[in-house]
């Protein structure tokens, strides 16, 4: 193994796993290095947000790597009315703007990613004031 291949601070994230592959030891992903250091950065960078990779210097600001289901869970917070009213108002917003016909507020796909995002919003009717 030639020293020039292990001189970024990438390596010291990596295990060799063969002469072309290498085992990243903060998720065990299998990589293929092809003799350079760019497929491990790209993936340390991509991957490890807290790793930041300085040249020759490697520093980690947070060991824990947050977990997938940390991302796509909603937190539990309360829709208070003053969001509640933004919301409406960002979608009539975004309807009127992209001149989207109201059956597109209305269908089961749109309520689903609603309630997905802000489980307690509640739609108000849509009436026209013809007076």
């Amino acid at each position: 193994m030639a020293a020039q291949r292990k001189v970024h601070s990438v390596w010291q994230y990596f295990d060799e796993e063969s002469d072309n592959n290498v085992v990243c030891q903060l998720c065990a992903q299998k990589l293929t290095h092809n003799h350079s250091a760019g497929v491990m950065r790209n993936h340390s960078q991509l991957k490890h947000l807290d790793i930041k990779l300085q040249g020759q210097q490697a520093t980690i600001t947070n060991t824990q790597q947050t977990s997938f289901t940390a991302c796509v869970t909603p937190t539990h917070r309360r829709c208070d009315a003053d969001r509640s009213e933004k919301i409406t108002q960002l979608i009539t917003e975004m309807t009127v703007r992209d001149l989207l016909p109201l059956c597109f507020v209305e269908g089961n796909d749109f309520h689903k990613l609603k309630h997905f995002t802000e489980p307690e919003h509640t739609t108000q009717s849509h009436t026209m004031d013809t007076s």
